[in-house]
């Protein structure tokens, strides 16, 4: 469980291109003050006490959507106190922080340690410097590497957050991107593609012509196989798309591109309609009806929404009815195949 506090754009050097920290969380720029962050953790904390005999697993306070050490170092103080006083009582079990790759120089890793840090999430968006570049990032690919490879030696858990679709990207480049990050062994990543929000630099070169976003089919196609590459080194994607907000469910918010408020399901949907025509094309004997089993929580997954994955295998296949049973044995991820001379199973999230 995490409690989450949002820093719009607190402490870092410029704006990127794409960003607007207080769009994208839902925060607004206001300082968080101390009277109001302890209300929302005792509240988050007594709403879990009131109906859990058992807490569950591992509980943590994060600090997102700036640079938290770019903060001066009494503000960053500060907030690790607050969060402290959590963590000392036993209520939380550590904290968690957003950052960006060139700013954890200097002992600011033994600072965060000291407080009870143990995750820290860094914003590499791309490990591509012309992206970066024409992003305003204000560093580079080689900065990124050294910012996971210096958090790992320390052990703290690292989450890398990506972006597909900024200015300059390509499938291609995307591609290098997820293969370099990879090989990194982070412990997890946040997938989210570019989107045009409202009063970004990067909505001033959408109207103007100098930038056209991913179609929603092309950022699903991208991020699945990043998740099927990610699955395949063992590195969960723990996030898939931008958390919406009523702005951006309104469309308020998003000028362009690839915003869907489920869009994490889509990319599962278009895995394992992947998944179901591996299996189809190598299987022999089916006739006019294919059989699936999938995990509870997969069904929905394999049908896709409105039932679109199972018309499209029925239709691309030619068959009369295409179904999928529970099978609460069954591994997130594994789809079977009964039908034809003999079952035959794929994981469709590519995990060797």
């Amino acid at each position: 469980m995490i409690i989450p506090f949002f820093l719009p754009n607190r402490g870092c050097p410029q704006r990127c291109l794409f960003c607007n920290q207080s769009v994208a969380s839902g925060e607004t720029p206001g300082g968080l003050r101390e009277e109001g962050f302890h209300r929302r953790v005792r509240a988050a904390l007594d709403g879990l006490d009131a109906g859990r005999e058992k807490r569950p697993g591992r509980i943590q306070i994060a600090f997102y959507g700036g640079n938290f050490t770019g903060l001066s170092p009494d503000r960053r103080g500060e907030l690790l106190r607050w969060a402290g006083e959590y963590l000392r009582h036993g209520d939380v079990d550590s904290i968690r922080i957003s950052t960006r790759p060139d700013h954890l120089g200097g002992d600011i890793l033994g600072e965060l340690s000291a407080h009870g840090v143990a995750t820290v999430e860094v914003g590499l968006q791309s490990l591509d410097d012309g992206v970066l570049d024409r992003s305003r990032r204000g560093h580079s690919a080689d900065d990124g590497e050294r910012a996971v490879g210096m958090l790992k030696e320390r052990g703290f858990e690292t989450s890398v957050h990506l972006m597909p679709g900024l200015p300059g990207d390509s499938p291609a480049v995307f591609d290098g991107t997820v293969r370099r990050t990879a090989s990194l062994g982070p412990d997890m990543v946040r997938i989210h593609p570019t989107v045009v929000l409202r009063g970004t630099a990067l909505e001033e070169e959408y109207r103007a012509g100098r930038y056209r976003p991913l179609t929603l089919a092309e950022a699903v196609d991208q991020c699945a196989g990043a998740v099927r590459r990610f699955s395949a080194a063992g590195i969960p994607v723990i996030r898939l798309g931008l958390q919406p907000t009523p702005g951006m469910t309104c469309g308020h918010d998003v000028v362009a591109g690839p915003f869907h408020p489920s869009f994490g399901s889509l990319v599962h949907e278009s895995l394992f309609l992947r998944g179901a025509a591996i299996l189809l094309e190598k299987a022999s004997g089916i006739l006019g009806e294919a059989r699936f089993r999938a995990a509870p929580g997969d069904l929905s997954f394999f049908r896709g929404q409105r039932n679109a994955n199972t018309l499209a295998l029925r239709e691309r296949f030619r068959l009369a009815s295409v179904t999928v049973e529970e099978d609460a044995c069954q591994t997130r991820g594994i789809l079977v195949l009964d039908s034809g001379s003999s079952p035959s199973a794929i994981d469709c999230m590519g995990r060797s």
